[in-house]
């Protein structure tokens, strides 16, 4: 489920009972795995979690753990 959309990558978080993460899905078709609160770097395509994107992400955290636990 997209949770969030930004000019260049959208945030997605899915049922799973992995670890709390999400999913960035990025306009150039690559995407990545990260961890939730820590925004670690779990799967991707050779990219790494870019400042910027993690400010983004930062800004949000509460956000993004409210619509894991929901989905979870």
């Amino acid at each position: 489920m997209k949770v969030l959309q930004f000019n260049n990558f959208s945030v997605h978080v899915y049922t799973d009972y992995a670890s709390p993460h999400c999913h960035l899905r990025f306009i150039d078709g690559g995407d990545m795995v990260v961890s939730l609160p820590e925004f670690k770097t779990l799967t991707g395509d050779g990219k790494r979690l870019k400042k910027a994107i993690k400010e983004l992400l930062i800004e949000n955290i509460d956000f993004l753990c409210t619509k894991w636990d929901e989905v979870n």
